[in-house]
């Protein structure tokens, strides 16, 4: 299942990705991310793990976060439960 072109086009010009052509006959276009839209995926990746984690928490350290980051907020202490899940 792909992204549907309404989708790219507001990707576009919200400045997350930008449009490329590739080839003219047919015409075709490749998106690739921008740097804001590079700069999403420690946000990206911290849904991911919340998604795919069945106690359904999300702790002050997420997986994207340094270790710096995650020796401040161990995950066994700051637990914030969302939802029912």
């Amino acid at each position: 299942m792909g992204i549907s072109s309404s989708r790219l086009k507001a990707l576009v010009a919200d400045g997350i990705l930008e449009r490329h052509p590739y080839q003219t006959h047919p015409v075709r276009h490749e998106y690739v991310l921008t740097d804001l839209g590079r700069s999403l995926r420690p946000v990206i990746v911290a849904m991911a793990a919340w998604g795919n984690d069945s106690d359904a928490y999300v702790f002050a350290a997420g997986p994207a976060a340094g270790p710096a980051v995650r020796a401040r907020y161990p995950r066994d202490t700051a637990p914030e439960r969302i939802g029912g899940r």
